[in-house]
């Protein structure tokens, strides 16, 4: 089994990791883009698309028919739900909801994300999850700053 480090530690800088977020908006849902210029958005060094090999993720919605849900659109969001201590739930940051969304309004539910290989498939699944990470903490910090603070008058 692979050591894997704790969440957020050895945070993950790319020169090229200066996404907006979503990457994927409407029509074409394709990242990258321009598709003219159809590098690889995480290394920029190699070509992806037909006809070339390429690491690729993928989503969509289909009618129950089994055809592509013309009126439907696509999002994909790596998302944080604190747990509910008052229900039973337990788990860390509480009450924190965030995410990141990565695809958002997309053209009838499809979308797809190209890598020239696996290695910049998951670089770039691992910055979104910093990110993620990120937005978790930055929650955090507002959650304590807007804490009421128990003061004690004395006379």
């Amino acid at each position: 089994m692979a050591k894997r480090s704790k969440p957020g530690a050895g945070k993950r800088a790319h020169p090229l990791a200066t996404f907006k977020f979503p990457v994927v908006t409407g029509y074409p849902a394709v990242f990258p883009l321009p598709i003219d210029d159809f590098l690889c958005p995480w290394c920029r060094e190699h070509s992806v698309g037909e006809p070339n090999s390429m690491a690729m993720l993928s989503g969509g919605a289909i009618s129950p028919t089994g055809k592509i849900a013309k009126k439907l659109s696509g999002y994909l969001w790596l998302q944080w739900h604190g747990a509910h201590p008052q229900e039973g739930g337990k788990g860390p940051d509480p009450h924190i909801g965030t995410g990141i969304m990565l695809a958002e309004q997309t053209h009838e539910g499809q979308f797809e994300f190209y890598f020239c290989s696996t290695a910049c498939l998951r670089a770039f699944l691992n910055f979104c999850v910093d990110e993620l990470e990120s937005e978790i903490a930055n929650e955090r910090r507002q959650r304590r700053r807007a804490k009421p603070r128990l003061t004690v008058r004395r006379e």
